[in-house]
């Protein structure tokens, strides 16, 4: 059995393990933090040991895998430290807030992949949620035709309660874009399966008062002639949307992770049961964790691998 670590046992650090708890074959051990308070809240919710020092984490030899899960700026560091301890790594995004950065995690990852040492895998949610898994079966099976164009839009509440100081600065790898907006990109891209060609975009600060932005826009060219589309609002006051069209010669698919998956022909919209759920994020970290699991213990299909993932960031940069 997998033994689990959470280096950053914040808001998102407590839903990986939630949903380790709820997955087979793995086991939380282990949760870093600097707030001893909320350490001691998990060693009584989860029996785990609990250090103030990630460092000390990476050194206990119960731990085969860690999740990185503190804020963007810490994590090049940790990244590089837990490779060179050996652990396996599932990496929150994004993966670093510089390319220079990205790039370093990736040297050193591949260097300890070519020895077997270790497994890395992004933290790429859409990739393992029910609705997009069920959209890329769609678009295989050719169901809407040949794909021409596609769109993903984001409008979000920015200053939700898990939102921190860090968030507001670019420097210290905040804003819209890298904390939420790039699921846009991963998703349109992964569903495409092309790589990116180019990017135009204008990001910027309208919302609030912050240096880092707010609100962003794009348009992609993908490798294969496809084109995108992405939109990420982080309003003060509005209504939430989250989700992604893509545009086929026979149809339009839309993907929402709650709702589901709805095919749009003759003027109307029809929803393909059982593609959406009102529990899709912690379903969604459980397929993670199963999926990781299976790459680490038996060299299963890494659905978010190091190469995958800094082409992301490249499209984000």
């Amino acid at each position: 059995m997998l033994k689990i670590g959470i280096i950053g046992a914040g808001y998102f650090g407590s839903m990986h393990a939630s949903a380790i708890a709820d997955t087979e074959g793995i086991h939380l051990s282990a949760v870093s933090r600097r707030n001893k308070n909320t350490l001691e809240q998990f060693k009584k919710k989860y029996g785990v040991k609990i250090y103030t020092d990630w460092h000390n984490l990476i050194k206990d030899p119960e731990i085969d895998t860690v999740v990185i899960a503190t804020p963007h700026y810490l994590h090049t560091e940790i990244a590089v430290q837990t490779v060179a301890a050996g652990k396996n790594i599932l990496l929150e995004k994004p993966i670093a807030p510089t390319m220079e950065e990205c790039r370093i995690i990736s040297r050193v990852v591949k260097n300890a992949a070519k020895n077997d040492r270790i497994k890395f895998m992004a933290g790429y949610i859409n990739h393992f949620a029910k609705a997009y898994r069920a959209a890329r079966e769609v678009i295989s099976a050719g169901e809407i035709g040949q794909i021409v164009a596609g769109s993903s839009v984001m409008y979000k509440l920015w200053m939700q309660e898990n939102r921190r100081p860090w968030h507001l600065e670019r420097k210290t790898g905040g804003g819209l874009c890298l904390t939420a907006g790039m699921h846009c990109l991963d998703r349109l891209t992964w569903l495409f399966n092309e790589k990116i060609e180019s990017v135009s975009a204008r990001l910027g600060t309208a919302f609030h008062k912050q240096q880092a932005d707010d609100y962003e826009l794009m348009f992609l060219r993908y490798s294969g002639g496809l084109t995108g589309t992405i939109t990420s609002i982080g309003y003060r006051t509005g209504v939430e949307r989250i989700e992604t069209e893509i545009i086929g010669t026979k149809g339009i698919m839309k993907i929402d992770m709650v709702k589901g998956v709805s095919i749009g022909r003759n003027e109307h919209w029809v929803l393909v049961p059982d593609t959406g759920s009102n529990n899709a994020m912690h379903e969604a970290l459980i397929n993670e964790w199963e999926s990781f699991r299976d790459v680490i213990e038996k060299g299963g299909i890494n659905s978010v691998p190091i190469d995958y993932a800094v082409h992301i960031m490249e499209g984000v940069f």
